[in-house]
């Protein structure tokens, strides 16, 4: 499973600009490149060794994944629990891979598809939740594991795919473990009433269909703990500051539970080289006076005000433009 999770990552073919520059990684260190994989720069190549065509590498989790699994075949095992496979919709990388028995007799509800990829692997109407590729459904596995997954592209690549690893590890590592507790279970079943008994196939498929519907929802969960953390472009975690109130308590707490906000910003290289592109130091460069309107003071206020900080209204200054000298000071102080 590590391996399909993997994108080249601390080899030649690293594709998130980390160990050189890539401006193709995007300002968040993205491994991914959107299709196609071969392109044409318009104005050709100064390299005399390439035609002016390039080509992006074909990472080993990629993005435009329907599904993804890891199978094993475990003929010391009861037949109906012999094959498992380790399925998930989507990306490889960001997945978490549930257990789907060879023996079991029905699909798990979230995961079920009422069309099919082929009309016979349908499902009975009503045994799945009515979703497609355009039809989204906050009940189907494959536009949750999407959401999530999506999460960990573009801009934001670097803060959500080390969240997203730190959820996804122990989480998988917790299935694992009850399959291996449920083999055992099984095989002692097998023992008594057969190895291929109605008894061990419904266990079987009881136990994927569970496990499948507790994976659906905590993964529910990780999309939105990971939206949470990086809406709006900063890195929202919890609160250092004071602890919620609890019960009758009001003294050394908060009433609502405040978080740490972090400007996300980017990363000094970025700047440089946004400030050095086309026109833009001469678009966007702050002239040696933009400080004299109080710009800055009330930046700061507003910074301050994001995480508590700070009391009172913005700074006084004179109207911007005015060219006069803004007296504001900021001060912080602890809510």
């Amino acid at each position: 499973m590590r391996i399909m999770r993997t994108r080249f990552e601390g080899t030649w073919f690293d594709t998130r600009g980390v160990s050189r520059a890539d401006v193709g990684a995007g300002s968040g260190h993205s491994a991914y490149r959107w299709r196609p994989l071969i392109w044409h720069a318009s104005t050709g190549s100064a390299d005399s060794a390439t035609s002016g065509e390039f080509v992006n590498e074909r990472t080993v989790a990629t993005q435009q994944t329907a599904w993804n699994f890891v199978a094993a075949s475990r003929p010391w095992l009861p037949g109906p629990i012999a094959a498992v496979q380790w399925w998930a919709p989507d990306d490889s990388a960001t997945s978490l891979r549930v257990p789907i028995y060879g023996g079991a007799t029905k699909v798990p509800y979230h995961f079920a598809d009422a069309t099919g990829q082929v009309p016979a692997a349908a499902v009975k109407p009503g045994e799945a939740p009515t979703a497609d590729a355009l039809t989204p459904s906050m009940d189907s596995a494959f536009w949750i594991w999407n959401l999530v997954s999506n999460l960990a592209y573009g801009d934001r690549a670097d803060v959500v795919s080390k969240a997203l690893e730190a959820k996804l590890l122990p989480m998988q590592e917790r299935l694992m473990a009850a399959a291996a507790a449920e083999d055992a279970a099984v095989a002692a079943l097998a023992m008594t009433d057969g190895a291929s008994s109605p008894a061990v196939v419904a266990r079987a498929t009881a136990f994927c269909e569970l496990t499948a519907d507790g994976a659906f929802h905590a993964w529910q969960t990780v999309f939105l703990e990971l939206f949470a953390l990086t809406r709006d472009g900063f890195t929202i975690t919890r609160g250092t500051h004071k602890p919620q109130c609890a019960g009758a308590q009001k003294d050394g707490c908060t009433a609502r539970n405040i978080p740490d906000v972090m400007e996300q910003g980017y990363e000094q290289s970025w700047y440089d080289r946004v400030a050095t592109d086309g026109d833009n130091a001469q678009r966007y460069g702050a002239p040696p006076t933009a400080d004299d309107n109080g710009g800055r003071g009330y930046e700061m206020h507003k910074r301050l005000r994001m995480n508590k900080k700070r009391r009172g209204p913005p700074p006084r200054g004179p109207p911007l433009g005015t060219g006069a000298t803004s007296t504001a000071s900021i001060s912080a102080s602890t809510q």
